[in-house]
């Protein structure tokens, strides 16, 4: 119902200036990696977005090899209740 850290609701929340993350998001898919499936990690600052890391793998790509099956189910059931 609310962060664990910033107590902050999260069923409503906006993310801010979601079109700058748009915008990011849409130049990193035009780099030039070898590994195609690359998970972004982006922060919120006062001075705007930054971005933090990237990750070899997306997060549902190491569960779905560990449990070998997919994910889709779980996805769906967070998404639900965002």
């Amino acid at each position: 119902i609310k962060h664990p850290d910033s107590g902050i609701a999260i069923k409503g929340f906006n993310i801010p200036d979601w079109k700058e993350v748009i915008t990011i998001t849409s130049e990193l898919m035009k780099l030039e990696f070898n590994n195609k499936d690359i998970g972004w990690d982006l922060a919120h600052t006062d001075k705007g977005w930054i971005v933090v890391e990237g990750n070899a793998n997306g997060m549902f790509v190491g569960p779905q090899i560990v449990y070998e099956r997919g994910m889709k189910y779980e996805l769906d059931q967070i998404l639900e209740r965002c």
